[in-house]
């Protein structure tokens, strides 16, 4: 299997606390690894306000129905699990505008990466906390499994006479060798960041990195929806205590 370089935000690797789980899935082998960490001293309850940034990274769906499902998920599953107390870039670009004196909606219009860097300077305005979510990888790719022997157990049956002279039909069983020749397994990989950021301080209070690969190809939708959903999830319950 070809290696992937690490492309991560390095300041999410400091101090992270690694999980990982193997997983064999009926429709295929999968394995995901996920790294946490949580600011101990930081109080999560008192959060009222949390601004979404854009999903971010260069490893985005080339493919433009990709991205933009990409985009609506990681934005869907905000709101689903966080509520009332998500605001957009076009929400915090109204709210911001007439308390920092600046059209903030046209610049977001004209620059939406002048205009997000400007509302996440100025976060404190109108959230509490700032999320940003990062694609690290989005591909499909492969690896040779070399041939292989397994023993195995082969069922056969045979006719048989019993204490009574009756004929019986028995099934039996049997170990056996099976070699498989090698093969070329194509799988799909996803790596997706995510970092939470107090607003007036700019300081990090929260990341996660998670790393899933599935056999198959084109299977990084799901496996997306599966990370927002449990960054979100996990975010809300630190928020609702």
């Amino acid at each position: 299997m070809r290696r992937r370089k690490s492309k991560g935000w390095a300041y999410l690797r400091r101090g992270l606390c690694f999980v990982a789980a193997f997983l064999l899935l009926t429709a295929g082998s999968a394995r995901a690894e996920k790294n946490d960490w949580a600011a101990g001293n930081y109080d999560f309850s008192a959060v009222q306000r949390v601004l979404i940034l854009d999903l971010a990274g260069e490893d985005l769906p080339e493919n433009i129905i990709e991205r933009r499902k990409a985009e609506e998920n990681y934005a869907r599953f905000a709101k689903e699990k966080l509520g009332a107390r998500v605001i957009s870039l076009e929400e915090a670009a109204r709210l911001m505008g007439p308390q920092i004196g600046i059209d903030v909606t046209a610049l977001l219009a004209s620059d939406r990466s002048k205009a997000a860097a400007l509302i996440r300077t100025h976060a404190q305005v109108v959230a509490d906390i700032w999320v940003e979510g990062r694609v690290e990888t989005w591909e499909d790719d492969s690896y040779i499994s070399p041939a292989h022997t397994e023993w195995e157990q082969r069922a056969y049956t045979r006719i048989i006479k019993d204490s009574e002279g009756k004929t019986l039909e028995e099934t039996y069983y049997v170990t056996v060798p099976v070699t498989y020749p090698a093969r070329r397994v194509w799988y799909s990989d996803i790596h997706v960041a995510f970092a939470v950021h107090e607003a007036k301080s700019g300081q990090l209070i929260m990341g996660r990195e998670d790393d899933r690969q599935r056999e198959g190809t084109n299977a990084q939708d799901g496996m997306f929806k599966r990370i927002c959903k449990s960054f979100y999830s996990a975010l809300g319950a630190r928020i609702k205590g």
